[in-house]
């Protein structure tokens, strides 16, 4: 079975700003599509400072497979949330919630999704 993949919202920001080495990164998976959370979709579109913007934000997530958020996900969040020793913030207990219940391996610089027990994570250096 070939491994999916769902972006954090940080790799989308990243990506958004062309950043060349985490563009390279993502080729180096070799895969058609990546998909996004709706949460990491609307913090990338936030970070728009004018209407320009937030189009040219809105065509570049279209690029991507969205996942959308339902019950299961909230479930597995709540879940996750009681398990954590170090509490992570709601916006990334639900991207990664979004991860394990569509079974996508999450792309992240963020060393903290390293701590949620079963989550398969690809941790980038930036």
């Amino acid at each position: 079975m070939m491994q999916e993949y769902i972006l954090d919202s940080i790799i989308l920001i990243y990506l958004s700003n062309k950043d060349p080495k985490i563009k390279k990164m993502l080729q180096s998976l070799k895969r058609e599509y990546f998909f996004i959370s709706t949460i990491s979709s609307i913090e990338v579109l936030m970070g728009a400072k004018n209407e320009k913007d937030l189009k040219e934000l809105n065509r570049f997530i279209h690029q991507f497979a969205p996942t959308d958020l339902n019950s299961a996900i909230g479930r597995e969040a709540v879940k996750m949330s009681k398990r954590q020793e170090k509490k992570l913030k709601f916006k990334d207990l639900l991207i990664a919630a979004t991860a394990q219940v569509e079974g996508l391996t999450l792309v992240t610089a963020d060393k903290d999704f390293k701590k949620i027990k079963g989550l398969k994570v690809k941790l980038v250096a930036l």
